[in-house]
């Protein structure tokens, strides 16, 4: 998420207590002013974390590979309450886009008066070399537009 000193956590819960050493963060917070108002409409953009940004490759220059420490499968999720007196006028449309060398699942669901942005990650990759690095910028390329897309919330 950009940085913003509004931002205030409420709660926070570690679950440790998962299948094959998985761990589970969550936690509730406020971030005033977020959302933009214009007349009886609210734009809201759920992509909070925009993970992997600054992370594409310059792969004609770049030679060396690129380790990782581990290989990993995340997913986060973020979820909106909609506010009494709004509905949902525009959610917008998940994607999944996957290659060879990593991928994403990028939905969006409304489940009675919450939203949810489910964003899934994989990378079965420990080292990155040179002849993969176009197809990591694909994934990226695929991504990064994403990370631009609002929902909006109108009064009943």
């Amino acid at each position: 998420m950009c940085g913003t000193n509004k931002f205030h956590l409420d709660t926070f819960y570690v679950d440790k207590k998962q299948p094959n050493n998985e761990i589970i963060l969550s936690g509730d917070f406020s971030l005033p002013d977020y959302a933009k108002n214009i007349g009886n409409d609210y734009y809201l953009n759920l992509n909070l974390f925009r993970f992997f940004e600054g992370e594409r490759i310059d792969y004609p220059e770049r030679k060396i590979p690129i380790e990782y420490n581990f290989v990993s499968d995340r997913k986060y999720v973020t979820m909106l309450k909609i506010p009494d007196g709004y509905k949902l006028t525009y959610l917008p449309p998940g994607k999944t886009y996957h290659n060879a060398v990593f991928g994403f699942d990028l939905q969006y669901e409304q489940k009675g008066n919450w939203v949810s942005l489910t964003q899934q990650f994989d990378n079965d990759h420990l080292m990155l070399t040179s002849d993969q690095f176009e197809a990591w910028n694909k994934v990226l390329q695929n991504l990064f537009p994403l990370y631009k897309e609002t929902l909006s919330l109108s009064k009943n």
